[in-house]
Order: C-alpha cells, then sequence, then structure tokens
C-alpha cells in the first residue's frame, strides 16, 4: 500500500482526500514558518514509518501568475540565504518530480516583487531540505491566492475557500493519475 504524508502549514487550508484502498494518506499541520516546519516533519518521520512521497500542498503569493493558478514545485529557494551563496550555502534545492515551478521560501511574508521563482511561501524550502536529506520523493502544490505587493493579506483570506476546493480538486486527480 502506497503512503503518501500531505504538509500543510495550517489547518485553515485543509484539503479533503480521496478514499483510496490503495493509499494510505497522513495529514500534517507545520504552522507558519521554516522552523515550525522543518521540526513538525522532522518530528513526524521520527515516529512513523517514512512515506513514499511527500506532498506540500497551500497557498502562495506570486508575481507570475495570476490568482487561481495552480504551481507544482519541484526546485526550492530559500530567499533568506541567497545572500550566503557566493560563501557557498546551498540555497537551491531540485527534485526529479513531475512540478516544472519554482518556489521562493523565506520567513517574512513577502511584498515586494520578485522575479526568482514563480511563487513565494514560507515553508517549502525547508520541507524540500528535510526530504532531500530523508532521500524522499517532494513536490509542492500551491494556489496562487494573491499578486504579491497588491494587499496579499487580504487577497489571501477573501481567496482561502477558493484555494481549498481547488487544491482537493486537483490533488484529487493528481494523486489518482
Amino acid at each position: 500500500m502506497k503512503q503518501i504524508l500531505i504538509v500543510q502549514a495550517l489547518e485553515d487550508e485543509r484539503i479533503e482526500l480521496p478514499v483510496n484502498d490503495n493509499i494510505r494518506f497522513h495529514h500534517i499541520f507545520t504552522h507558519c514558518g521554516k522552523a515550525n516546519a522543518a521540526y513538525s516533519l522532522t518530528e513526524w518521520l521520527l515516529t512513523h514509518d517514512k512515506p513514499d512521497i511527500v506532498i506540500n500542498v497551500g497557498t502562495a503569493g506570486s508575481c507570475t501568475l495570476n490568482i487561481g493558478d495552480i504551481a507544482v514545485c519541484s526546485s526550492f529557494i530559500d530567499r533568506d540565504l541567497i545572500p550566503l551563496k557566493e560563501l557557498g550555502v546551498d540555497c537551491v534545492l531540485t527534485f526529479d518530480t513531475k512540478g516544472k515551478s519554482i518556489c521562493s521560501t523565506g520567513d517574512t511574508f513577502v511584498t515586494d516583487k520578485f522575479t526568482d521563482a514563480d511563487v513565494c511561501d514560507m515553508e517549502a524550502f525547508a520541507l524540500a531540505l528535510t526530504c532531500k536529506r530523508q532521500n524522499l520523493p517532494f513536490v509542492a502544490v500551491k494556489y496562487v491566492t494573491d499578486i504579491v505587493g497588491q494587499n496579499s493579506v487580504k487577497a489571501w483570506e477573501e481567496k482561502l475557500a477558493d484555494a481549498r476546493y481547488n487544491l482537493t480538486k486537483y490533488i484529487n486527480s493528481f494523486i489518482l493519475a
């Protein structure tokens, strides 16, 4: 039986998972930020059998995509560490998964435009790093709730119900495919 771990930052983003006799789903919520995400995932991995894949499902801002778009990310940037890249600090991770999008992760809520990624969030890089170190496949599926720099917090709140509905629909088709 396939084991799939769905990781989300907030209970408010919770998706409904499909019923499938061949898949056992696990679901955890990490809270916001890289430290919370890394800790929560590591704690889960230490107390459970390793899943076949970890899927981070959540919301994101974007400067290049439209509200309502879904980005499937297999590359991750830690935007907080970019200034240390010249010193050899690894701030980019890539997985061999179906995703083509890039997610920029940092501990601050992005309010200024960026060009180095398709979407931005506050958890995906930490989850990706944990999975990379545990040799686990990882992908992030992000629903664009806001255009960065255009009243992002308010837009996020207004689009949350749409995000849950569309992420549930997408994840169900993504997993069952």
